[in-house]
């Protein structure tokens, strides 16, 4: 069950970031009712596992990829 809830947030996240939404970690907490601890390490682990290349704007205050032709992986 754990790794489907990861799989949701990732998803999630990255149709967001692919849709120019720049959500945060702030956001990705909201929607999934967790910590903004946990939505922060969430961020990390799909910079670190998936290799996204996933950059924070300061001025938007959210996420967009550096490369926007990436995607997902397939499982």
């Amino acid at each position: 069950m754990g790794d489907f809830l990861f799989f949701e947030r990732y998803t999630w996240f990255h149709r967001k970031v692919k849709d120019g939404k720049y959500p945060n970690a702030t956001t990705l907490a909201r929607k999934f009712e967790i910590s903004r601890k946990t939505a922060q390490r969430q961020i990390e682990r799909m910079k670190l596992d998936l290799l996204a290349p996933l950059e924070y704007d300061p001025v938007r205050k959210g996420y967009r990829y550096e490369d926007e032709s990436f995607e997902l992986p397939h499982i």
